[in-house]
């Protein structure tokens, strides 16, 4: 592994399984638990409003 590269990275997952990276949530950028914590949050609003 190269020095200086992320070593969690996030990705976000589509109703039918697919796979999408979420560029820069990763541990070199931000603290990708808080980052989580508010993706979901408003993901969950968002949801829920339909």
């Amino acid at each position: 592994m190269q020095s200086g590269t992320p070593t969690v990275i996030a990705y976000a997952y589509g109703r039918y399984g697919d796979r999408v990276q979420l560029t820069y949530v990763d541990d070199r950028h931000v603290d990708v638990a808080r980052e989580i914590d508010v993706i979901h949050a408003v993901w969950q609003q968002v949801r829920y409003r339909r």
